[in-house]
């Protein structure tokens, strides 16, 4: 179903196992689930397997009439009318037992099995919408491309000069972002602005409110209408501490504008990662190796 775009495509993929892990982790937590709701007892959960059992076996079988009578292939003469008895023996059983079953459970399959076909037609056309409107939101020649980049910043530190170093390289139009509201801290950053040279141009935005996402994505809104031809490209930096439990203690600034910034069309976002480490060990690895004692 996954490959016929009847289902999600995540469900065709293998897993290392060779196997479809995400298939069989859905089945396990509706299976452990259905458990869980009868209390184990088997009794109750016969009617959801022989409804389930006798609706599938119908709707087979009403695929092969269909077939039949659409293709008439070899033998659809000896083959159409067994089938017809199957799908007329497999649906009298179905109702039959629907019916007796109904209010002992069978009422979860009669309903669930038409939402689900529905669901499955519903992402069938999804999926058909997406390749017959599937276009780039950059332009796919090199040539057309005109890149611009923006960088949002908190201070002048290794964190943003390895963000503002790529981003140099990458265009020759950059723009450093920096949204505070305290101004002594606006003045000192200007000041290491200019001694490090203002070899990039720095736009500071005041939030009046404490605010960091929407005034910058209202700076980037103005940015993009003023430069339509280019392609906008946010570099983010982003501080990875060493321990899981150091996030906590960082704020993240980076993955809210990330999220703010997913659903943006045609704006690429480039993530520049700064990775924390001891000091000891990066003394080790800039002196190229951890067996000589005055590296560390």
């Amino acid at each position: 179903m996954a490959r016929d775009s009847y289902a999600p495509h995540q469900f065709g993929r293998l897993g290392d196992r060779l196997a479809y892990s995400n298939g069989i982790i859905v089945l396990t937590f509706m299976s452990a689930l259905a458990i869980v709701i009868s209390g184990g007892i088997v009794k109750k959960l016969i009617p959801l397997y022989a409804i389930g059992v006798f609706t599938a076996f119908t709707l087979s079988q009403s695929g092969m009439v269909a077939r039949w009578l659409r293709r008439k292939e070899r033998g659809w003469h000896v083959g159409l009318p067994m089938n017809v008895l199957g799908v007329t023996t497999t649906g009298l059983v179905l109702v039959i037992t629907g019916s007796q079953f109904f209010f002992r459970g069978a009422y979860v399959i009669v309903i669930a099995v038409p939402v689900l076909v529905a669901a499955c037609f519903a992402i069938h056309r999804h999926y058909i919408d997406i390749e017959r409107s599937r276009q780039t939101e950059t332009p796919t020649p090199p040539h057309e491309l005109k890149p611009g980049c923006l960088v949002p910043i908190a201070d002048l530190n290794p964190l943003a000069l390895q963000s503002l170093a790529l981003a140099r390289t990458i265009s020759d139009s950059v723009i450093a972002i920096h949204v505070c509201d305290n101004e002594e801290h606006t003045n000192k950053l200007r000041s290491k602005w200019e001694l490090w040279g203002n070899h990039v141009p720095l736009e500071i935005i005041e939030s009046q409110y404490r605010m960091f996402v929407r005034p910058l994505l209202r700076y980037i809104d103005a940015i993009d209408k003023q430069r339509h031809n280019e392609t906008l490209l946010i570099i983010l930096p982003e501080l990875v501490a060493t321990r899981w439990w150091h996030q906590v203690l960082h704020n993240h600034s980076a993955l809210r504008l990330k999220a703010a910034l997913l659903f943006r069309p045609g704006t690429v976002v480039v993530n520049v990662p700064y990775h924390l480490r001891h000091h000891a060990r990066l003394r080790s690895h800039h002196h190229g190796g951890g067996d000589d004692p005055e590296a560390l």
